[in-house]
């Protein structure tokens, strides 16, 4: 997941253990191949403007690691709750076979949003 490609060392693994999305459906604007970018033949590569009419839950999971006295001599629970209110912004979505290239979906710019986080830190 690329969200673990540049943590920081004091960080765990992020995981993302449930994605929900409550009411209306996002709605795409239009869907059109993206330009100037090279891609394989099988490849699905294109850009869409997304406007979400609902919420979208998000659960993530990760752990902060105390390094003292000794390298990862503990590591204190953080669970995050995402609540995305609003997002409307131009989305690049990408989906290949091939491993190598991967499938993902990519914020282009600046989205407009409103987003609320509610941190767990420790066990419930």
């Amino acid at each position: 997941m690329a969200v673990n490609k540049e943590r920081k060392a004091h960080l765990a693994e992020i995981q993302v253990l449930g994605l929900r999305l409550e009411g209306k459906p996002p709605e795409l604007k239009y869907i059109k191949k993206a330009v100037g970018v090279k891609v394989c033949p099988h490849t699905f590569l294109y850009d869409t403007e997304l406007s979400t009419n609902g919420v979208i839950k998000i659960l993530v999971k990760t752990a902060y690691k105390i390094n003292w006295p000794s390298p990862d001599w503990h590591r204190v629970p953080i669970t995050l709750e995402i609540v995305v209110k609003r997002l409307n912004g131009k989305v690049r979505i990408q989906y290949s076979n091939n491993k190598k290239d991967g499938s993902y979906m990519q914020l282009l710019g600046y989205p407009i949003n409103k987003v609320e986080i509610e941190p767990v830190v420790g066990e419930n």
